[in-house]
């Protein structure tokens, strides 16, 4: 499967830190598993040179994602060494004119098939994103 990624970066949801037993390993490599992210319908402008730039909403200037499904519906995930993230970033289930009332602060990232990355919630983000 292939991944959007800007700069060799992607947006993912964590899932689960581990690491794996093994008898003969002499170093123990911790791992992640996630479930990335990739830019909504419409987001993304091709550029002269033939790259694809994604680009924020107009109206609300932040970048929005939407979950990477594969054709059944299910989502897709990815094992990675845990040093391989480079830091958390607030996303923001997007919902219509009226939040659904079965979403709940606990469960909305998790009910929600797209986002808003905050790029506002700190500056380092800010500026890694702008």
């Amino acid at each position: 499967c292939s991944f959007f990624t800007v700069l060799g970066h992607y947006v993912a949801q964590l899932r689960l830190v581990f690491r794996p037993y093994m008898r003969s390993a002499k170093r123990k490599t911790i791992l992640a598993y996630v479930q990335p992210l990739k830019p909504a319908p419409g987001t993304l402008s091709p550029q002269s040179d033939g790259h694809l730039d994604h680009v924020p909403d107009d109206n609300i200037e932040m970048f929005r994602f939407v979950r990477d499904l594969r054709p059944d519906g299910s989502r897709r995930g990815r094992v990675i060494q845990l040093l391989d993230i480079w830091r958390p970033i607030d996303v923001v289930p997007k919902f219509g004119e009226k939040c659904p009332e079965e979403w709940t602060q606990d469960n909305s990232v998790e009910l929600a098939t797209e986002f808003y990355a905050n790029s506002f919630a700190d500056k380092e983000t800010y500026q890694s994103v702008f």
